[in-house]
């Protein structure tokens, strides 16, 4: 005589068998809802996919004009320079803009020879003896003695100024800031180790003019 299947099993170990495949039920119904949140938030997350709501890099930087130029920064990295400005607004805070740039690099002589030379030439052309120069005389005279080594003009433009973070340490901190790049020593053809310089910036914002000036050591 052939026992069904269903027979065999006694039925406590069909009580058990029915819990067990319930659970299964439950189990796999909790896993599925969670994966369909898990699939939910990737979809949500930025850069996964274009989004209409998503904004330019720039429209999250501060949309001010700028009232003044902040800085001016200059150093020397290996056997070149960087060079990079900070625009702020009204209320001290950093901003960006577009506008035209023009970035002069001078050697500023040290010499004396070289600077007692520009200041009889300034004042010879003014018909006075050099030391009758005033403070104000003399700083002219050896501004037209510096040698403009490298001179550029470039347009700037809101998408080209970077956040990122300047200073060490503790004086670390996030900065708005426009880069024009690392200009090597062999660009300006002249050996200036250890000699002085300055960059000079003018920049022409919206409706207004901005100038800085920087010293430092090649």
């Amino acid at each position: 005589m052939m026992i069904s299947k269903e027979a065999k099993i006694c039925p406590h170990c069909r009580k058990k068998q029915g819990m067990t495949l319930l659970g299964k039920i439950i189990i796999g119904f909790f896993l599925f809802i969670l994966l369909c949140i898990f699939v939910s938030e990737i979809g949500k997350q930025p850069g996964q996919r274009p989004s209409s709501q998503q904004k330019p890099a720039t429209d999250q930087y501060n949309a001010n004009p700028p009232d003044y130029l902040k800085k001016l920064t200059v150093y020397k990295e290996g056997d070149g320079l960087i060079i990079y400005f900070i625009l702020a607004d009204r209320d001290g805070q950093m901003t960006t803009c577009d506008g035209e740039a023009s970035i002069e690099i001078r050697h500023v002589p040290t010499d004396w020879d070289e600077i007692e030379n520009a200041l009889d030439k300034y004042a010879e052309s003014i018909g006075l003896h050099p030391k009758y120069l005033s403070e104000y005389g003399k700083r002219q005279a050896l501004e037209k003695a510096e040698k403009i080594l490298l001179s550029r003009n470039c347009p700037i433009k809101k998408e080209n100024f970077i956040k990122t973070k300047i200073g060490q340490g503790s004086f670390q901190q996030d900065a708005i800031l426009y880069s024009f790049g690392r200009i090597p020593y062999d660009s300006i053809g002249y050996d200036l180790k250890n000699q002085k310089g300055k960059a000079k910036l003018i920049l022409l914002g919206p409706g207004k003019l901005f100038e800085a000036e920087e010293t430092f050591y090649f």
